[in-house]
């Protein structure tokens, strides 16, 4: 349980403003569940807001499933309920849904989201529904490398920040232990690294050919940016 108060006075008035809130969370076997009140008191009325919010983990098909369901009450406002579920149904691959109900509009709400990481994309797309009106979204990132020297282009689902460019020969698919990747047809691989930082770039042996010897299979980098 968690409590927190505060009253804040101003200098020439009689007015205060006043702050209460307390919280208790409780696990009843797999069962989460969490309790929240707010009180407000701003120069007027005051004002108080209830919620509580429950998640159950579940198993569908042999996959691990997240429920949850919570109620949310304001004073002279409207309470909501709200229900969802969401998964992995895949490595790459996740799943969400909701839905909603408003007490005051009488409307119905509806949410539905997907996830897909690819290993040089990630996809992302939803539908939502509130009452009549519908919206949709979608976005596709990723990146690409050119390499002048060696005439090559490497692509990456996420090139921001510091990042680090290895060659391993014309040998394809060397990992990385820092990356799920693979190196490509020229034996080139992005590595995401740590600026300032001392880096250990470690080339995972058992995926070299049986042919390829290495005396050294790591190597380590410093990398400073200059601004």
């Amino acid at each position: 349980m968690s409590l927190s108060a505060w009253e804040r006075t101003f200098w020439g008035k009689d007015d205060s403003s006043i702050s209460l809130s307390n919280s208790w969370r409780a696990q009843l076997g797999p069962v989460s569940a969490t309790l929240n009140l707010n009180y407000n008191k701003f120069s007027g009325e005051g004002n108080y807001a209830t919620s509580l919010s429950m998640s159950l983990p579940l198993s569908v098909f042999d996959k691990r499933v997240s429920s949850f369901a919570n109620i949310n009450a304001i004073k002279g406002g409207s309470t909501t309920y709200n229900a969802g579920l969401s998964a992995n149904v895949t490595e790459n691959l996740s799943v969400s849904s909701s839905i909603g109900y408003e007490e005051a509009q009488k409307e119905k709400s509806y949410s539905l989201s997907s996830s897909y990481q690819g290993k040089n994309v990630q996809v992302n797309a939803g539908v939502a529904q509130y009452g009549a009106s519908q919206t949709y979204n979608g976005s596709i990132s990723g990146g690409i490398l050119f390499l002048p020297e060696q005439r090559d282009v490497v692509l990456g689902r996420n090139l921001n920040g510091t990042i680090s460019v290895v060659n391993v020969g014309d040998i394809e698919g060397v990992g990385f232990y820092s990356s799920p990747y693979m190196t490509n047809g020229n034996g080139n691989l992005v590595l995401p690294v740590s600026s300032y930082l001392d880096n250990t770039l470690m080339v995972d042996p058992s995926t070299l050919p049986l042919d390829i010897e290495l005396m050294d299979t790591h190597s380590k980098l410093l990398l400073l940016m200059v601004l």
